[in-house]
């Protein structure tokens, strides 16, 4: 509730956005704002869907083992959306990577749009405990669904 006491309650948590414009070297300069974020006290970073690239790759790919030593370097929590390949389908995933670079969980879109039509039926909303007092669940969703990224 806007404006509630929280005191008792837990602690409050700095929470870093980043947003970058398509370009080649858009891996690099969202990375570089992921640091800055963490340098100005964020504790969780959120990269925006599918910040990387639109060629799906595995979840131990090279994304996502650079965005694994950035959290480690700065001891952070970072959600990284990608586009994931898993198998013979790709997925729209948001990874959860903790502050010690491993993956802490990851949620797959569950209203994929006609170019993500090859994804299997959607799973349930994924919760992740961290040690920092929020828990993190998301879920990538636009136009007529019902947005249901949150941190709790």
């Amino acid at each position: 509730m806007h404006g509630e006491d929280v005191r008792g309650k837990g602690r409050a948590v700095r929470v870093g956005a980043v947003q970058v414009l398509n370009s080649p070297r858009k891996i690099g300069e969202s990375l570089a704002l992921v640091q800055r974020a963490a340098a100005c006290g964020a504790e969780i970073v959120v990269l925006p869907e599918a910040f990387a690239s639109s060629q799906p790759e595995p979840l131990d790919g090279p994304t996502i083992r650079e965005v694994q030593q950035v959290a480690r370097d700065h001891q952070i929590y970072v959600i990284a959306p990608i586009y994931e390949k898993a198998e013979e389908n790709s997925y729209n995933t948001a990874v959860l990577i903790g502050r010690e670079g491993r993956i802490l969980g990851q949620y797959r879109k569950m209203f994929p749009y006609w170019d993500e039509a090859n994804a299997p039926a959607p799973e349930k909303l994924q919760v992740s405990a961290t040690r920092t007092p929020a828990t993190c669940g998301r879920c990538a969703s636009w136009g007529s669904f019902p947005p249901l990224t949150y941190i709790n």
